[in-house]
């Protein structure tokens, strides 16, 4: 049963909004989520192999899923299972379907789905438009229909080399999508702690060593071994994880 509400009451952010539609910033962007890293599903393989290999996990929800890119490797990685991507936008979700996915558009504050529908949810940085209150009504109700795993990605407040190129691609380039807050390790465990549950932080995707790698792959090969390369400060993504 659909929620009745199905677009939502008004959104309060604390990052200004894409002046474009999505579907259109996805027309636009097509071609670079194309060849985009699918980093966060990938992240969410390793994890899964490396904490818990025994975890049966069947059915797979990823919300605000814009590209599709990182459900599409998750579905080519697992094969079988249920894969379902959602976003707000209706452009959007006939762009996921064409690309083979299960995909509707719905309000990320009332999904139309009943408690525990998947085993594992994630957000490809959906929370990264909205405020804290906002940002943790949309967690809650990502908590309230996964059975056994959840993974929160945003933006790390504490990358310096993130802010920079976010505000090089959207006042330089004039790129809107690019345009997004970032999150604090402290914000996302309090989401966590509100609900009663226990929660686990990863930084990832150190800018730094993706720089070497592309450039200088020697050089990456002998500094990954150093474990100073492992600042906060040079990841620019934070995730956080709820097992339940």
């Amino acid at each position: 049963m659909f929620c009745s509400d199905w677009w939502g009451n008004g959104v309060t952010k604390d990052a200004k909004s894409p002046s474009k539609d999505w579907s259109e910033l996805l027309g636009e962007n097509e071609e670079l989520y194309r060849r985009s890293r699918p980093k966060r599903a990938k992240f969410i393989l390793e994890y899964l192999k490396v904490h818990c290999p025994q975890l049966k996990v069947e059915t797979f929800h990823e919300q605000g899923a814009f590209s599709g890119k990182d459900i599409r490797h998750i579905k080519a990685s697992v094969l079988n299972g249920f894969f379902c991507a959602s976003d707000l936008d209706v452009g959007v979700a006939g762009y996921l379907s064409a690309q083979g996915v299960n995909a509707l558009s719905c309000d990320a504050f009332c999904l139309p789905f009943k408690d525990s529908a998947f085993d594992l949810t994630y957000h490809s940085g959906l929370i990264i438009c909205f405020n804290n209150e906002d940002a943790f009504l949309i967690v809650q109700e990502q908590i309230r229909t996964t059975k056994k795993i959840a993974f929160v990605f945003a933006h790390n407040d504490l990358s310096w080399v993130d802010k920079f190129a976010s505000f090089y691609k959207t006042k330089i380039q004039k790129k809107d999508i690019f345009n997004y807050r970032r999150y604090r390790e402290e914000e996302l465990l309090d989401m966590a702690s509100r609900m009663g549950l226990d929660a686990e932080i990863y930084f990832f995707d150190n800018a730094l060593m993706n720089f070497l790698k592309r450039n200088f792959k020697r050089l990456h090969t002998v500094l990954s071994s150093f474990s100073w390369v492992n600042r906060k400060f040079l990841a620019n993504e934070i995730v956080m994880v709820v097992r339940k």
